[in-house]
């Protein structure tokens, strides 16, 4: 204790000053070191085990919105905290079983990440596609540069072996060259186009691979799981389930 400011200072144990046999003893030495030995051992033990929360925040009340309590240890289950004060109203109907949620959940992820594998084979299919016309549109532009340039040589030729006066000559050139000045700008933007579509292509495949795919073949509902795909799940007195998912699933 500082004297000081009177306020108790906690002091490490290697620092406490001890006065052994000051004091008459009440038990004898080897009873007390046994009654220490068997503390330690209680304290060592990890303390009857609370039921795992992987639901926390998850699991709320379709009737008022509030988070679900599990209940029990064993066979826990979860219940609305309004229920005591409203035994009346719908939320006091929530009796949800833990075993029975954790295997339609289960069930529902399953199939959702199974749906969204689906809809990606299609997206990217079609995407793929897009990816192969804007290819084509490419060497189209290309080809049409191309045949600017051969157009232009042509009438430079029919100029030069008099087959075309100096104003014909000189009104197709500038004609020509405003058509391949535009060819040109179609094929740069076309080709700027096709490389931000291949940079995203690369960004989004690096994203999906193995992203949900390791949950398809899930034996348990894992608090993992349910943050990455579950924004909340609504419990009704039925026991019917609304899922809300996030809305990076939703939006894949």
């Amino acid at each position: 204790m500082d004297v000081s400011t009177k306020r108790t200072e906690p002091v490490p144990k290697d620092e406490w000053i001890v006065v052994k046999n000051s004091q008459e003893a009440i038990v004898s030495r080897e009873l007390f070191e046994q009654a220490q030995g068997i503390l330690r051992h209680i304290n060592r033990k990890k303390p009857a085990g609370k039921p795992q929360q992987k639901f926390r925040r998850i699991l709320k009340c379709a009737s008022c919105n509030r988070v679900l309590l599990q209940m029990g240890y064993k066979d826990s289950y979860f219940r609305c905290s309004y229920w005591k004060i409203r035994p009346d109203s719908p939320c006091a109907k929530i009796h949800l079983d833990k075993r029975d949620l954790e295997r339609r959940l289960l069930e529902k992820v399953k199939a959702q990440v199974q749906s969204l594998g689906q809809t990606l084979v299609e997206k990217d299919k079609q995407e793929k596609q897009k990816g192969c016309n804007l290819q084509e549109a490419v060497r189209e532009c290309q080809m049409e540069v191309s045949r600017w340039k051969v157009a232009q040589t042509t009438i430079f030729e029919d100029y030069a072996e008099g087959r075309m006066n100096k104003q014909e000559y000189l009104a197709q050139k500038k004609k020509l060259a405003i058509c391949q000045e535009d060819a040109e700008k179609r094929y740069a933007e076309l080709v700027e186009q096709l490389a931000v579509r291949e940079e995203q292509e690369q960004k989004e495949s690096k994203s999906k691979a193995g992203d949900l795919g390791r949950f398809a073949l899930a034996g348990e509902v894992t608090r993992e799981m349910l943050e990455e795909l579950i924004q909340v799940v609504k419990v009704s007195g039925k026991d019917e389930l609304e899922i809300v998912w996030k809305e990076n699933i939703k939006n894949q």
